[in-house]
């Protein structure tokens, strides 16, 4: 088995309190903008992707909006089995070739 990790792809910086407190935030009331936010890895001059995202903050105890469990899933395993039938110029990477 693999021992797999997460590899980071980038990241975003979003400040909550700024939108918070923000006048015309709270006028959107529950139809907030789509934000088209890039990526940024500290690899790499360019961004690593986009995301799409909507950002509210709602009061713990409002029970219209309930609590998303956002945990990450439980790990599973997973067999996979590939079959390649020709190739050209690709070096052998394993000990089972002749």
């Amino acid at each position: 088995l693999f021992d797999s990790t997460d590899d980071l792809i980038g990241s975003t910086r979003i400040e909550i309190t700024n939108r918070v407190f923000s006048k015309q935030w709270r006028e959107y009331g529950i139809h907030k903008p789509i934000e088209h936010r890039q990526l940024w890895n500290p690899t790499s001059r360019q961004p690593q992707g986009l995301l799409q995202m909507w950002v509210d903050a709602v009061e713990q105890t409002n029970k219209t909006f309930p609590v998303w469990d956002i945990n990450q899933p439980p790990s599973q395993e997973f067999e996979v089995r590939i079959v390649v039938w020709k190739v050209q110029d690709i070096p052998p990477g394993d000990d089972f070739t002749d």
